[in-house]
């Protein structure tokens, strides 16, 4: 809601946990892919200028965390975690680079640029 608010024109959501309670808020359907799923491939072919993931990303197994930033480094500019921790870290091998973090009541805002748009 409050991407829209923004003015974001175009808004995927995803959430294979609650995503009916995104479709009855925002009247949009949600994927359902879990982060396995991305780590996969899953998301191959799609293009985004920000990808946010809202305190969910610091429960990726470590062991997949890697695939996971991978992948989407290979499919946005940009990500955004909101976290209420400092895990997780992303390294530059994963495509990410980070610009920004700010922390406002316990919570981690970190801005990533994908390598592949810094190159």
């Amino acid at each position: 809601m409050s991407l829209r608010e923004l003015g974001a024109a175009h808004i995927d959501g995803i959430d294979p946990y609650t995503h009916e309670a995104y479709e009855e808020r925002t009247g949009m359907r949600a994927g359902r892919e879990s982060f396995e799923d991305i780590a996969a491939g899953a998301m191959t072919g799609r293009a985004y200028s920000l990808i946010v993931c809202s305190f969910a990303m610091h429960l990726v197994e470590q062991s997949r965390l890697a695939g996971v930033a991978f992948q989407l480094s290979e499919i946005g500019s940009k990500l955004l975690i909101l976290t209420p921790h400092k895990r997780p870290v992303l390294r530059a091998q994963w495509g990410w680079e980070l610009e920004e973090e700010r922390v406002l009541h316990r919570v981690r805002a970190r801005l990533h640029r994908s390598k592949w748009e810094c190159d």
